[in-house]
């Protein structure tokens, strides 16, 4: 039990690396750059992906929607392999680029995945994860009842039906790549980007943790433009951000972001018609029972993480 006692968080960020300036430059000014990284690596992954096309001679515009495109893996270890490039190329190398420009050898440090996490902060994060699942989904139902216009409506029908076909599986190995592509890059890129960069900035700029982690949620929310879902995924990025923000470890919302996907993927793969019968029959019911039973538990929860971290806390 004593290796699992947190140290003493006595240096909250590594110190400004940058070469390129003689001190650390403005929270806008950084925040310029990381805009302008993530927005060539967009650039990159969608050149990428038009050369492959090219080369597989497919249209990634009209194959995504087409529902014969699902219909055999190699049609959906294309539509993987692109979403893999894309989130490598938006997510995954911009955050890094961002951090070892600004902070070089330090970047390690910068980012808190030099240190692993420990037992109790992995055991406690994810089954806080697990509570906050039932909160995200009574977030949903309130949020579908909001009406949308068509042409969000019609964004929020394609998206659903994509994932729902992309998670098709005929084997392991599609198993593997999907959980590849939907829970492993999307846990260590946008927790890199979102916690690891983005809530950092926030709260050392604002001084204000909680502030920073609503905020970053917000726009962790936003940026996957999926409307029915923006509660919801406000609710997971929140909590999420709590991870990191209590334990000062990275790899706490990593593991749990992976949880949460991962487990999802799986389900998909063994029980996808079971669950459909499931949503069919609580399609009508209201979650808001489940809901605030996850709210209890999220609060002793999370009160226990605060309490267990707190000496690493910072301003």
């Amino acid at each position: 039990m004593e290796n699992d006692t947190p140290p003493i968080d006595e240096h909250p960020l590594p110190s400004f690396d940058g070469p390129a300036f003689e001190k650390e430059p403005p929270f806008l000014v950084k925040m310029g750059f990381l805009f302008l990284c993530v927005a060539l690596g967009a650039m990159v992954g969608a050149g990428i992906m038009l050369v492959l096309g090219n080369l597989w001679d497919f249209d990634l515009a009209t194959m995504l929607y087409e529902e014969n495109t699902y219909d055999t893996a190699s049609g959906r270890n294309k539509i993987r392999a692109t979403l893999l490039i894309n989130h490598l190329t938006s997510f995954v190398i911009p955050p890094l680029i961002f951090c070892w420009f600004f902070y070089r050898s330090k970047w390690w440090e910068y980012l808190r995945l030099k240190v692993g996490p420990n037992s109790i902060n992995i055991l406690m994060g994810s089954l806080f994860m697990f509570a906050v699942m039932p909160v995200a989904q009574l977030a949903m139902w309130i949020n579908k009842k909001v009406p949308l216009p068509e042409w969000m409506q019609t964004m929020e029908d394609q998206t659903s039906a994509l994932v729902t076909n992309m998670l098709q599986a005929d084997s392991h190995y599609e198993l593997f790549f999907n959980l590849l592509v939907v829970a492993v890059l999307p846990a260590i890129g946008e927790e890199i980007l979102f916690r690891g960069v983005i809530q950092q900035q926030l709260e050392k700029s604002m001084k204000n943790g909680v502030v920073a982690v609503w905020i970053t949620a917000a726009i962790f929310s936003a940026i996957h433009m999926q409307f029915e879902g923006f509660l919801a995924r406000l609710v997971l990025g929140a909590a999420l951000g709590y991870l990191f923000y209590w334990t000062k470890n990275l790899w706490v919302p990593i593991i749990a972001h992976f949880l949460n996907n991962g487990l999802q993927v799986v389900a998909a793969h063994f029980f996808m018609d079971d669950i459909e019968g499931l949503q069919e029959q609580a399609g009508d019911q209201s979650p808001v029972a489940a809901g605030l039973v996850g709210c209890v538990l999220v609060y002793f929860l999370g009160r226990y993480l605060w309490n267990y971290n707190k000496d690493r806390m910072y301003p």
